[in-house]
């Protein structure tokens, strides 16, 4: 006969082990992924499957564009694990990883291609993922950058990243 308390350890000693393959990503590239997705959420994404991943937001912001047709968009915020997720028209079309400070969020712990984070500084993603596609310029410095893998990197002056957005490719 199996004790109960042997199979609660086995659960018990493997909730590090799960943290840490959710943490790392399955594809060794990390858990942000150009083009893809962020913190198990995927681009594409309706906002149900964003809860369920995340859980309830910590707020929201929402606006109407008009014209033609009314498509609203929703950022569904989560300042507390670093993370913002832009819905447009009920469908993940962007998710924003911010960096300490940044916007009253903490800082999201998750990595990357090549290692990047948000610890990395301008050149270290240079180092890492190369020359953008584009790049926006400001008085001494660029102000971000925009591979088209679907990675956009926002800068502080000081070359410290401001935040990371994981958005369709380009």
């Amino acid at each position: 006969m199996s004790h109960p308390w042997k199979s609660s350890r086995i659960a018990v000693a493997s909730l590090p082990l799960a943290a840490l393959l959710f943490l790392s990503g399955c594809s060794g590239g990390g858990d942000i992924q150009p083009g893809v997705g962020a913190a198990g959420v995927r681009l594409g994404d309706s906002a149900e499957a964003v809860e369920k991943v995340m859980g309830k937001a910590e707020s929201t912001s929402s606006s109407g564009v008009h014209g033609a047709k009314e498509v609203e968009t929703v950022y569904l915020l989560y300042p507390s694990r670093g993370i913002d997720v832009l819905l447009e028209g009920n469908k993940v079309l962007s998710i924003f990883l911010y960096n300490d400070g940044a916007d009253d969020h903490k800082k999201y712990p998750g990595t990357g291609p090549s290692g990047i984070s948000l610890s990395s500084k301008r050149d270290d993603i240079i180092a890492a993922l190369g020359q953008p596609g584009a790049r926006g310029l400001g008085l001494d410095s660029d102000l971000w950058f925009r591979y088209n893998n679907g990675l956009e990197a926002v800068f502080e002056r000081d070359g410290t990243l401001h935040h990371l957005v994981v958005t369709r490719p380009h």
